[in-house]
């Protein structure tokens, strides 16, 4: 096979081999950082308990969807990628039909507001508008109609949504194909190249919303106060490459490690096993030989249902989260990694709401606001903007694949039932817990963005600490494993 030229370049920095190439895309957060904004930020609370809730209730019907029978497991994660860019079109025609017009209310208000401040004094105007911003982020826009809030509400949901799902499902298909050499080679290296997508859609999608003359689909802004919509078209078709080339990726396994499997496995048994959890780690690829009872007639058999699968595997799924929870509570180790994952996500929450609150301190319009937080989530813009990109180039790039680490240790029952648990739920919980706080910190006891900060630095001694010792628990398993084999 003739060798691409991307593959040429990839092969100076990894040894990279043919069919290994995975993109990656990070373009929206911006625009559902804006949206949530313009919610308030006294509706961030709700919005993540939320959710929670719809983790709790994807998360089975994603894996049933991944694992319909007759369905080969390349031609269901390219569906379900088609799937999420649709909907991302769904939303750019939702956001179109929910634009901001100008009401006769909303225009005898902004008349009202000139001729007060061609009235008042300059530092009394002044001082009035940073307490009307101050105010408006806590409560929102309140020129938003219902059906732009709820537009909002809803894309704001999905897209976390869709970012679990996805991400989950390409960690899923890369520990499908590449075997363990690849996947020491490869791991670290898809997850820098999550870092490489972040900074590439972060300044797209800032530099799209710098251009003052654009707002909407590449034409004149008729709307100059809605976010800039063009990155959703990109990121749709984005998401669609990424499903075919997540598709279209082949298995690494040599005729060695083919010749140390029991017996061949067909596209339909590795489906079911590899995306009952939505995040396996990379040695999942090699375990649980399925049995007969699970084939299918045909290899071949690609189906052509798109939304038709077997209800029993939403049951089944709903019964493997309550098992790991079961094996969760009678294991000390899996109960520290779940106190360190929820530090982390903790602490990341309030890292986030830190951002929130410096963007929305500095006003301006939907399309400034998407600039500023794209920025944020490019390069450095103060304090707040370092540590957090600091944080996420150490998520992606380390902490990431290094994670994955954990779950070597455990027992093969634990990896497929207790895993998928801690990669959904234990996430969702920590961002739920770290909103709770949030409120209570913020918006009754009044901290602000200082009080905050200062709330944060013992908690992550805390998070630093667990960290420490539960990589120290893990070597000691590790070391006795090592003893017993």
């Amino acid at each position: 096979m003739r060798t691409s030229r991307l593959h040429r370049s990839l092969q100076k920095v990894v040894a990279v081999q043919d069919s290994e190439t995975l993109g990656s895309y990070f373009l929206l957060l911006p625009i559902r950082d804006e949206a949530g904004l313009t919610l308030g930020t006294d509706l961030f609370p709700t919005l993540f308990n939320c959710s929670f809730i719809l983790t709790i209730i994807a998360t089975p019907v994603a894996a049933a969807f991944l694992s319909r029978p007759a369905v080969r497991r390349s031609r269901s994660v390219r569906q379900l990628f088609t799937l999420f860019a649709f909907s991302i079109l769904a939303f750019f025609v939702l956001y179109h039909a929910a634009s901001w017009h100008p009401t006769p209310v909303k225009a005898a208000e902004d008349i009202y507001r000139q001729l007060q401040q061609q009235s008042v004094p300059s530092f009394i105007s002044k001082s009035a508008t940073n307490t009307n911003t101050a105010s408006q982020a806590k409560t929102g826009d309140p020129n938003l109609t219902r059906g732009q809030k709820a537009v909002r509400a809803a894309f704001y949901l999905w897209l976390s949504l869709l970012n679990l799902l996805a991400t989950s499902t390409l960690w899923a298909r890369a520990a499908d194909v590449f075997d363990s050499s690849a996947a020491s080679r490869l791991f670290g290296f898809l997850g820098a190249g999550a870092t490489i997508g972040q900074l590439a859609g972060s300044l797209i999608a800032a530099a799209w919303a710098s251009i003052p003359s654009f707002s909407l689909a590449g034409g004149p802004s008729s709307h100059p106060d809605g976010p800039p919509l063009a990155p959703l078209l990109l990121s749709a078709v984005l998401l669609e490459t990424a499903g075919r080339m997540a598709a279209s990726i082949q298995p690494t396994h040599t005729s060695e490690d083919l010749s140390k499997k029991i017996e061949p496995e067909d596209d339909y048994a590795i489906s079911r096993r590899s995306y009952s959890t939505p995040l396996p780690s990379q040695s999942q690829s090699d375990s649980l030989r399925p049995t007969s009872a699970a084939r299918v007639p045909s290899k071949g058999t690609h189906g052509s249902m798109w939304v038709t699968w077997d209800l029993s595997a939403v049951r089944r799924g709903l019964a493997q989260l309550l098992e790991g929870f079961r094996l969760i509570a009678r294991s000390g180790y899996l109960c520290h990694v779940c106190l360190h994952f929820v530090l982390h996500y903790i602490v990341s929450t309030f890292f986030y709401f830190e951002k929130t609150l410096v963007v929305a301190g500095g006003g301006g319009s939907a399309s400034q606001r998407v600039a500023t937080f794209a920025t944020l989530n490019s390069m450095s813009a103060g304090a707040v903007a370092l540590i957090q990109l600091t944080a996420t180039v150490i998520n992606y790039s380390l902490a990431r694949p290094a994670r994955e680490i954990l779950y070597t240790v455990i027992s093969t029952e634990e990896k497929y039932k207790a895993k998928v648990c801690i990669d959904t739920i234990i996430l969702r919980m920590g961002d739920s817990i770290g909103a709770a706080f949030f409120r209570l910190l913020d918006s009754l006891l009044g901290f602000g963005p200082a009080g905050l900060a200062a709330t944060a630095v013992p908690l992550c001694i805390a998070w630093s600490t667990v960290a420490f010792r539960l990589g120290r628990k893990q070597q000691q398993l590790s070391f006795q494993r090592g003893c017993d084999q």
